[in-house]
């Protein structure tokens, strides 16, 4: 009987001492409800809105024809601009004296149009006419079409 009174006394103060360890049911809800801090591995800045024109300020159309070529146009995926030599396409800069060199009696403008809107017809050597999307002429309006040729020209 003593034995089993010794027994029963250690196991109430080792549950007595583990009660005391527990946290209590208010201290695990509110772990649980709690947001988890993390630190973050940087703070950003504060956010610069980039600025638009108004709708009532003109935009040159150079710079609409270069908003159509770098965007809609994807032109830059073939041609570019700082007079490097691309594998698929001739850089825009140096193009229209290639060009005169080829007809030298043309109008500029319409040997622009005409190689924008019939690729294969107006090719530049050593190219292929085949990369070129075909579609310029019913995706862009003739308004679009002359801001992206005053582009090309304003860059030469």
């Amino acid at each position: 009987m003593r034995r089993k009174l010794v027994i029963f006394a250690i196991g109430l103060a080792v549950t007595a001492s583990l009660v005391g360890c527990r946290p209590s049911l208010a201290e695990i809800h509110q772990t649980e409800t709690a947001a988890p801090t993390r630190t973050p591995r940087f703070t950003p800045g504060p956010r610069t809105p980039t600025p638009i024109p108004p709708t009532d300020v003109p935009i040159p159309p150079e710079q609409r024809g270069e908003i159509l070529f770098r965007g809609q146009g994807a032109c830059l995926s073939c041609h570019t601009v700082d007079g490097s030599e691309n594998p698929n396409g001739p850089s825009a800069v140096g193009m229209v004296e290639r060009i005169q060199a080829r007809e030298p009696d043309a109008d500029i403008r319409e040997l622009l149009r005409h190689a924008i809107v019939d690729t294969n017809a107006f090719i530049l050597e050593p190219y292929r006419g085949d990369l070129m999307p075909t579609n310029f002429g019913e995706i862009f309006t003739d308004e679009q079409l002359n801001d992206i040729i005053t582009y090309i020209l304003s860059i030469q």
